[in-house]
């Protein structure tokens, strides 16, 4: 493999543990700067806003273009961002992500005040859950080209009947492993379609420059949403196992987004092809 792959994984690597590291670290975040777990989770949300606006900015910035040229090309490309299609997308890659991170931003807490587990037991955890991102991922890049809305339907319909079944049986140790793992696979093996849902709809529309860093942003907007929203419901007095059926209610508002686009894209397929028998008698 080229060591220019090497750099980009080992790169990816220390992005992703920087982005998940919050999660074990909360208690003792928590303790530390004498606040609650929810104020301590929103430093997730905070992390991933600066990621929202800053990886547009800097694929922008960084770019080899004359900045007029950049400009008249920006414009154009984002009209592409008012399509339907480009519009579902978008959402399917908030919300999808939004979900399981509702869930695991809190999940230190929720492991060792509701399911009994030791800050020891916490660190099986969250290998469990590193170890369902891996396979998660790794299935979801695989069949993502052979049946990317099939996959996109089954990765989020399970994810939230994951999230939903975790909120009931949280007091249960071997039932609460199971589900972190099942969560962090589905989520993880939606990632892969959904990236190329957008990159696909905004090419369609027009946009392919800005495709692949808004939709970045957009995944990292979710994280953002997910943090706040399980902090909220803690703080509500909802208790530490309410971030689990928030993240299936998200998890759910995804998949009828995917349900629409697929339906839409039938639809447009349908149209355009009486359009062109039409055209051809």
């Amino acid at each position: 493999m080229p060591a220019a792959i090497w750099a980009l994984a080992i790169a990816t690597f220390g992005i992703g543990t920087t982005e998940f590291v919050i999660a074990g670290l909360l208690p003792g975040i928590a303790t530390e700067f004498g606040i609650s777990f929810s104020e301590a989770g929103y430093m997730a949300t905070s992390y991933a806003l600066g990621v929202f606006v800053g990886a547009p900015l800097l694929i922008i910035l960084g770019a080899r273009v004359r900045q007029k040229t950049m400009l008249v090309s920006l414009m154009g490309e984002l009209s592409a961002f008012v399509d339907v299609h480009v519009l579902l997308a978008m959402g399917i890659t908030v919300l999808g992500p939004a979900a399981f991170f509702t869930a695991i931003t809190y999940i230190s807490p929720m492991m060792t005040e509701l399911t009994g587990y030791s800050n020891n037991g916490v660190t099986g955890i969250l290998f469990l859950f590193g170890l369902g991102l891996f396979i998660g991922n790794l299935l979801g890049g695989k069949l993502a080209d052979c049946a990317l809305m099939p996959l996109l339907y089954v990765t989020l319909a399970g994810q939230a009947l994951v999230l939903f079944a975790f909120f009931f049986v949280v007091e249960s140790r071997v039932a609460s492993a199971i589900c972190v793992l099942l969560m962090a696979g589905f989520g993880f093996a939606s990632v892969s379609p959904i990236q190329r849902l957008v990159m696909d709809k905004a090419r369609a529309a027009g946009a392919p420059n800005l495709a692949a860093p808004v939709n970045i942003g957009l995944f990292n907007q979710g994280n953002a949403i997910g943090a706040w929203l399980g902090g909220w419901v803690i703080a509500l007095g909802f208790g530490f196992a309410a971030p689990n059926w928030v993240g299936g209610i998200l998890s759910t508002f995804a998949l009828l987004l995917a349900i629409a686009s697929g339906w839409l894209t039938v639809t447009h397929g349908v149209k355009r092809k009486a359009a062109m028998a039409c055209v051809a008698n």
